[in-house]
């Protein structure tokens, strides 16, 4: 056994440790558990993904890097974050809905106030037309 070296093997690769320096979207350094817990639901959504194609009706979307059929799908999320194809968002500004309902409602009303300006606008803009066109009919 004087000539034996140890190679030891990992179930994912690149190891978790070489990708581990990575930021989310706020800026914050990431933790290895956040970070296999992300590459975990990653691997959950390439499966849905493979598993959907036969199907036709695809609700995720399939690996963003180049892969092989056998790859693990761990691997391959671990790698779509290495070569930074996801945005790591942190858990509370994914799991809290209220957030984008109420950004959806302010949108909405940015949206509507913008319009009744614009309206507002294009009315006065047309009725001066009007009045400037019978004036020039008078003529």
């Amino acid at each position: 056994m004087g000539n034996t070296v140890a190679n030891p093997t990992t179930i994912a690769s690149p190891a978790i440790d070489s990708i581990s320096s990575k930021k989310d979207v706020n800026g914050e350094a990431v933790t290895r558990y956040t970070m296999v817990s992300y590459a975990a639901n990653r691997a959950k959504e390439i499966n849905t993904y493979e598993n959907q194609l036969a199907d036709g009706m695809l609700t995720n979307i399939g690996p963003l890097i180049d892969s092989e059929k056998g790859d693990p799908y761990l691997s391959v999320a671990l790698k779509e974050i290495d070569e930074e194809k996801l945005l790591l968002v942190p858990e509370e500004i994914n799991e809290n809905e209220d957030t984008s309902e109420k950004i959806s409602q302010e949108i909405e009303s940015e949206i509507e106030e913008f319009s009744e300006e614009l309206s507002e606008e294009l009315s006065e803009k047309f009725d001066g037309a009007i009045e400037d066109l019978f004036k020039d009919a008078e003529k």
